[in-house]
């Protein structure tokens, strides 16, 4: 089997639940369609209570508006997108790398975007004035 034509890039979600870092795959009206577990459990949830919520309403409106939306649009029209963010997770600054691309879902039409979340140490230091 080649890799010629994204119809070829099928990914099977089951394999998803055993991998650490988080997968969310978004449909292009911003709703997630899949999260495995360790994205849920960040959010504090089961993967079933994610699915059809609005992207704004996992992230909050504001990161969605200001990063999020602009990165999965490039991802949807096909390009594949680094975003870094930091966020507040109970009282700790973590450093998140999300990388979006496109999904396929047995064709070659974009069923979405796929959004792999690594957390990574937080690097910024307070300076002494």
């Amino acid at each position: 089997g080649s890799l010629d034509s994204p119809r070829d890039a099928i990914v099977n979600t089951s394999l998803f639940d055993n991998i650490s870092e988080r997968i969310t795959i978004i449909s292009p009206a911003y709703r997630v369609s899949y999260s495995n577990s360790a994205n849920a459990g960040r959010h504090n949830k089961q993967p079933s209570e994610l699915i059809g919520l609005h992207l704004a309403e996992v992230v909050g409106f504001q990161r969605f508006q200001s990063g999020f939306k602009d990165h999965i649009d490039r991802a949807l029209a096909g390009e594949i997108v680094t975003y870094t963010y930091a966020d507040d997770y109970n009282g700790q600054t973590v450093v998140n790398r999300c990388r979006l691309s496109p999904y396929y879902d047995g064709g070659t039409v974009t069923a979405g975007v796929m959004m792999v979340v690594s957390e990574i140490a937080d690097r910024r230091r307070s300076s002494a004035a």
